[in-house]
C-alpha cells in the first residue's frame, strides 16, 4: 500500500469520510458524484489515486490558508484571539489546512478574508500524503510551476483536532449571514425565521439555527429576548441538544452585536 493510501486508511480510522480523487489532482474521479455515492473499499482503490475528506460528513471545519497572503490575512482577522493547537496539514504550495471540530457551512473563496477559504458542510479538503502536480492547476501556470513533478500534502502538527473556537465560529457565521441578509433575509419576520428553522432537515438544523439567529439578532425590528425564546423552542423541538442550542444562539448573538456595533 502506498503512503497516500496508508494515510487514507488512517483518516478513515479516525472517523472521517473519505473518497477518491484523480491521480495527482484535487478533483474527484470522472463521473464520481462524491456527495451522493459511497466510496469503494480502500482495497479496491487504484494505488495512483489521491483522496479527499468530506468536511461536513466528518464533522470538520477546515480553515484553508492559501498562498500568498493567507497567513497574514488570518493574523488580521484573528486580532489577537487564541488559535488552539490543532491537527494541521501543509499544502504543496506552502499553505496550511487547520482542522477543527464543528458543523458549519463553508463559503465562497475569500469570504472570511483574502486568500482564506472555509471548508465545511458541502466541501472537502485533499487528504494528507496526496500528491499533486501540474495537472491540479490547468488554468494557473504560476501555481502549476510550484508543484512541478509532484508535491505532497504533509501533516505538520499531528495532535487531536481542536474544537472550532467560539470567536472564529462567530466570525464565519457573521460572514455567512451577511450574505444571506443581503438576499432578502432582512425582510423576514421572526415567524418566518422560525418556520425556516422548523423546516430544516436533519444534519442542517444547527447551521440553519446559526443563520436564522444571526439574522434575528441583527434585525432591529425583532426583540432579542423574543428571538432567543422562540428559536430555542423550535430548535429543541427539532431535536437539537440544549447545550448545542445555547452555544449556537449565544455565538449568533455575539456575532450580530459585533456587526451592529461596527
Amino acid at each position: 500500500m502506498t503512503k497516500t493510501l496508508d494515510d487514507a486508511e488512517d483518516m478513515a480510522a479516525r472517523g472521517y469520510k473519505i473518497f477518491p480523487l484523480a491521480e495527482r489532482n484535487k478533483v474527484p474521479l470522472k463521473d464520481y458524484r462524491w456527495r451522493d455515492e459511497i466510496a469503494p473499499p480502500l482495497e479496491e482503490w487504484d494505488s495512483a489515486w489521491n483522496y479527499a475528506i468530506d468536511c461536513g460528513q466528518s464533522g470538520l471545519v477546515v480553515i484553508d490558508l492559501d498562498v500568498p497572503g493567507g497567513e497574514s490575512s488570518f493574523a488580521r482577522v484573528s486580532n489577537g484571539e487564541t488559535v488552539p493547537d490543532t491537527f494541521t496539514v501543509c499544502t504543496p504550495r506552502g499553505g496550511r489546512h487547520l482542522y477543527f471540530r464543528g458543523n458549519m457551512r463553508g463559503g465562497k473563496s475569500g469570504m472570511l478574508a483574502k486568500n482564506i477559504d472555509v471548508k465545511g458542510m458541502g466541501g472537502y479538503v485533499v487528504g494528507p500524503s496526496s500528491v499533486v502536480d501540474e495537472r491540479a492547476y490547468p488554468k494557473d501556470p504560476a501555481a502549476a510551476k510550484t508543484v512541478k513533478g509532484g508535491k505532497p500534502y504533509q501533516i505538520t502538527v499531528d495532535v487531536p483536532v481542536a474544537k472550532l473556537p467560539d470567536w472564529l465560529a462567530g466570525l464565519i457565521l457573521s460572514k455567512l449571514a451577511q450574505s444571506d441578509y443581503g438576499k432578502g433575509w432582512a425582510a423576514k419576520s421572526l415567524d418566518d425565521l422560525a418556520a425556516e428553522l422548523a423546516d430544516a432537515g436533519e444534519g442542517e438544523r444547527n447551521d440553519c439555527l446559526n443563520r436564522v439567529a444571526f439574522v434575528a439578532f441583527a434585525n432591529p425590528r425583532i426583540d432579542d429576548d423574543d428571538a432567543r425564546e422562540c428559536l430555542t423552542d423550535v430548535a429543541l423541538g427539532g431535536g437539537l441538544r440544549a447545550a448545542e442550542v445555547l452555544a449556537t444562539i449565544d455565538s449568533a448573538c455575539r456575532a450580530a452585536t459585533r456587526e451592529r456595533d461596527s
